[in-house]
């Protein structure tokens, strides 16, 4: 059962999120939970895990809503198709693997999702 806390985070950033859509920002980009940058405090995990992109994205009217996170090829297709998202952007991936593009257009696996790992996983 979720916390009165969570459900203050939860309306504090939908707020935030309908008041960005007003201001006609060519886009916002939401990231998604992602377990591995959220902080320890007092031994439990700050943030709220939801699903980011289903709750705020919908409330964005006069933006593009870009997604960043995680997010496998498959998904960023996925998301696209369904008009969830304008757009989905990769980091990690790229930085790691400057040709990411290609390898996505390749197929290319190398140990899992497209030359993702785990970023909990020390440095290799």
């Amino acid at each position: 059962m979720a916390s009165e806390c969570h459900y203050k985070r939860l309306w504090t950033r939908s707020l935030i999120h309908q008041e960005a859509g007003k201001m006609k920002l060519a886009y916002i980009t939401l990231i998604r939970h992602n377990p591995v940058f959220d902080p320890l405090v007092d031994g439990k995990h700050r943030g709220t895990p939801h699903d980011i992109i289903k709750t705020y994205a919908p409330l964005v009217k006069e933006s593009l809503v870009f997604g960043n996170s995680d997010f496998t090829p498959e998904e960023a297709v996925a998301v696209i198709a369904h008009r969830q998202l304008s757009a989905v952007v990769f980091g990690q991936p790229w930085i790691r693997n400057p040709d990411y593009a290609q390898r996505i257009e390749q197929g290319k696996r190398n140990g899992g999702a497209f030359g993702q790992r785990d970023m909990r996983a020390s440095n290799p």
